[in-house]
């Protein structure tokens, strides 16, 4: 590898906790200089979110440990669709600031194009990172989708390297015809060290906070954490429990939204035990985590749901659908967990009784997932990054600037 030390222009949409750790990550590399362009504050105020019915300002420090700069906004709606994010400051960045490569997260707002083109007149290499996964449907497609797989093509394949971060979002890109030489691992992940750390204080209070909680010493607690809006499907969740006849099962729903109401009256009509605790943040969901027993992810369509790295942490064994797109690496069955259809309520109850039918198994399996989830890291991801600066820079024999 070159010992050069390469500048890295990192362009996000706004602040986001999931991603911190990641540039923390890539600040440490000694052959890296890396500083984030930011387009809107979002994250660092507290703004309503309507998928969690619930003003949120996120209680984890999104900004330490890395460069960092916001460039104006200029849209009316930063929480809109394609006109969110209006920044023209990035072309000056990219034409002025002599960056050796630039990294894109998205393609969906009129920013992203300012930095795709940008790229593209200055000559600067571009690597591009998104987390998208196929939606499988037998609708003829619509001249909307026609013109999308057009232009997305030509947007993808332009790039000098397009990252992936799991089997559902590899498939993605080579939808959009990006050849395989261009194509590079970045697993989805989560900051694995914090939550190992909370998992650490929290199993002290465990007992504690399964009384807080309403429930006991011996229950098999499912853990489902979640927006709760239809495409998590939280309502099979409670359908399955209602089949199984045990009064140790209880279910924990972490989050809210738009269905919270109509799911705590269908868990009592159905004489399911659920708690429901409201929005929690960031800092204090693994409280949460802990008093889990097994993990349930019940979408019928999730790119890269960064819960079930977390749920993963905590050793808790996991009911996955084959639609999550991580479900392929993340959950190998009969190992630590096990995949099921999107609705599929009676194949979800019957592995529901399969786990707490037998328990010393459930916790095997639950070991194993910490085991799997350890490989998904920031650290694995910063390394993959830097690899792919260093041989599109050197390959385009581009000198680093002097110090």
């Amino acid at each position: 590898m070159t010992q050069s030390r390469y500048r890295l222009a990192v362009f996000a949409p706004h602040p986001v906790q999931y991603h911190a750790g990641l540039y923390r990550e890539l600040a440490k590399l000694d052959d890296l200089a890396v500083t984030v362009f930011y387009e809107d504050s979002i994250g660092l105020e507290a703004v309503y979110v309507g998928d969690f019915a619930t003003t949120i300002k996120w209680d984890v420090d999104l900004l330490g440990g890395y460069d960092n700069v916001f460039i104006r906004n200029y849209a009316r709606n930063p929480q809109g669709r394609y006109f969110a994010r209006i920044n023209p400051g990035v072309c000056r960045v990219i034409r002025e600031s002599a960056f050796d490569v630039v990294l894109l997260q998205g393609y969906e707002r009129l920013t992203d194009w300012l930095v795709f083109w940008a790229t593209r007149l200055a000559g600067i290499p571009l690597l591009f990172r998104g987390e998208a996964t196929l939606r499988r449907s037998t609708v003829k497609p619509t001249l909307r989708r026609r013109l999308k797989l057009r232009f997305l093509s030509r947007f993808l394949q332009s790039c000098d390297t397009v990252f992936y971060s799991c089997t559902g979002n590899r498939e993605y890109f080579a939808h959009f015809g990006v050849p395989d030489e261009k194509l590079v691992r970045i697993p989805c992940a989560v900051d694995n060290e914090f939550f190992r750390r909370e998992r650490t204080i929290q199993q002290a209070g465990n007992e504690n906070m399964r009384t807080r909680l309403g429930l006991r010493a011996n229950d098999f607690v499912v853990v489902f954490a979640a927006q709760m809006t239809a495409r998590k499907r939280p309502f099979d969740l409670i359908a399955a429990a209602a089949q199984i006849s045990q009064d140790n099962l209880a279910l924990l729903f972490i989050g809210d939204g738009p269905l919270r109401g109509q799911l705590e009256s269908a868990a009592r009509a159905k004489g399911v035990r659920a708690v429901f605790t409201g929005f929690v943040n960031q800092g204090q969901i693994s409280r949460y985590y802990a008093v889990g027993n097994l993990f349930a992810l019940l979408s019928e369509y999730d790119n890269s749901p960064k819960a079930l790295n977390e749920a993963m942490n905590f050793s808790m064994p996991v009911i996955c659908t084959t639609a999550a797109g991580t479900a392929r690496d993340l959950v190998r069955p009969g190992e630590n967990g096990y995949l099921v259809e999107a609705g599929d309520v009676d194949a979800i109850a019957g592995r529901l009784r399969e786990a707490i039918g037998d328990r010393v198994r459930a916790n095997e399996m639950g070991n194993r997932s910490l085991e799997i989830v350890t490989e998904w890291s920031f650290a694995a991801d910063a390394l993959a990054i830097r690899e792919a600066v260093c041989r599109v820079c050197d390959g385009r024999r581009r000198p680093a600037h002097s110090r």
